[in-house]
């Protein structure tokens, strides 16, 4: 469908790190999308760049770093505007163009670990902030915490959420599920815990001691998939499993094999997602697209996007996560569905209205 909107500028669009997480799913997804929505007139002013080409993905431009491409860009006398896609690295404003930067990280304000909105913007970037034109914020909390800086004022500020790529996450086929159970040893009940940063304000061995304290009370429970590396995980986390005698029930996934996440999210009773202090609670919308209910913090900002059938826990109380998995066993699983606020093609159109203001 082509857009209806004039953007008389060019749009660059850095891609580094290229292989980053937040890049690939932002970055790569909103080129997908571009370049799916534009007519060829329009996709003309478009560029993609990153250190190098990516399969699948052969119209990125290659220049070897960033500070490379803003002086090519300065030396060029490029007047056009340029898109951060994750602004969780240090930004370089390009002298004479237009700049838009994509905030997906938020951190405890004051090193302090309180629920509620006691979060910010990283220290490391927050002095670029003042010089970019247009902040996108993936949730209304970041948007908050974003308004707090000095220097950043709300009209520059706009909520964007992160699109989901629907090529990549969506139910599973009932033959893939097999063989990931299979390969896997996951047997038909299991919950699924999805960690995209292993740290401790995901919450990762507050969740096995949950699950662990909840099979002493109550016996036979769902397995637990934890979707993280073995070999990057706490050491003592395995000891917790051992001590605990529940490592016979929980299997470590590979999260990097797209096939096998998808399979293993599919067929899970719930998704658990703890991560506490990101916009968009990590996996949680990969998780509603592929079908799966998910368990989140009370305090994450997810909540403001959260499913009907999702489940919420204190994150600083160990007891109300054990009662959410206690009540998960025994409701019916809702069906999960993902509103087009999430799809790219819906979150397309908001960008490229953005880019039209600074035309």
């Amino acid at each position: 469908m082509a857009t209806k909107l004039e953007i008389p500028r060019r749009v660059v669009v850095p891609l580094y790190p290229l292989r980053a997480p937040e890049v690939h799913s932002y970055g790569l997804g909103l080129k997908t999308a571009l370049e799916s929505t534009l007519t060829p007139t329009e996709r003309w002013r478009f560029s993609f760049v990153g250190p190098t080409a990516l399969e699948g993905h052969p119209s990125i431009e290659t220049v070897r770093s960033f500070v490379q491409l803003v002086g090519e860009l300065e030396d060029s006398g490029f007047d056009g505007i340029v898109h951060f896609p994750v602004g969780n690295v240090r930004l370089y404003p390009v002298r004479g163009a237009r700049t838009v930067a994509t905030i997906h990280e938020l951190v405890a304000s004051d090193g302090q670990r309180d629920s509620g909105d006691t979060v910010s913007v990283p220290r490391r970037i927050r002095p670029f902030l003042k010089q970019i034109d247009r902040i996108v914020a993936v949730s209304q909390r970041a948007a908050r915490a974003l308004e707090l800086i000095p220097g950043v004022s709300p009209d520059r500020v706009r909520v964007i959420p992160v699109g989901v790529d629907s090529a990549r996450y969506f139910p599973a086929q009932p033959e893939s599920i097999a063989r990931a159970r299979q390969s896997l040893g996951l047997g038909e009940d299991y919950w699924v815990v999805i960690v995209p940063a292993l740290d401790p304000e995901n919450q990762l061995m507050s969740i096995v001691r949950a699950y662990a304290e909840l099979h002493k009370r109550v016996g036979s429970l769902p397995g637990l998939a934890l979707l993280a590396q073995p070999g990057l995980v706490d050491p003592h986390l395995h000891a917790v499993l051992r001590s605990s005698g529940v490592e016979h029930a929980v299997r470590f996934v590979d999260p990097l094999d797209p096939a096998v996440w998808r399979a293993v999210v599919s067929a899970a009773r719930s998704a658990i997602v703890p991560c506490l202090r990101g916009p968009l609670g990590g996996g949680a919308l990969e998780a509603i697209a592929c079908g799966t209910p998910t368990i989140t913090p009370d305090h994450s900002a997810f909540d403001e996007y959260a499913h009907p059938g999702t489940l919420r826990f204190d994150a600083d109380e160990p007891e109300s996560l054990i009662a959410a998995l206690s009540r998960d066993r025994f409701r019916l699983r809702p069906v999960a569905a993902l509103d087009r606020r999430f799809t790219w093609d819906g979150v397309v159109q908001s960008v490229l209205s953005l880019y039209a203001e600074l035309a």
